[in-house]
């Protein structure tokens, strides 16, 4: 059974939530934005906030080098989790 997860682009606020980007748009910062309303949004169980806070710190460690092997990375790790 497939669960449908929150994508970082989706969860986007402020002054990031002002136009829809698309997962394919999404740049590094607005990621990091997404995540971070995700995981203190509340509505996560301690297992996916353990897995989404260390998704972002891999993000961030990688971030500044390669975002594309993060933004794929990260939509290869939420896809297989909606399988």
């Amino acid at each position: 059974m497939q669960k449908r997860q929150k994508w970082a682009h989706a969860a986007l606020q402020g002054e990031f939530g002002r136009s829809k980007v698309s997962f394919d748009e999404l740049v590094f910062r607005q990621f990091v934005a997404g995540e971070l309303e995700i995981i203190t949004g509340g509505k996560i169980c301690s297992r996916e906030k353990s897995g989404r806070l260390q998704l972002l710190k891999n993000g961030l460690l990688l971030g500044n080098n390669d975002w594309g092997i993060v933004h794929n990375v990260y939509g290869s790790v939420v896809h297989r989790v909606e399988l």
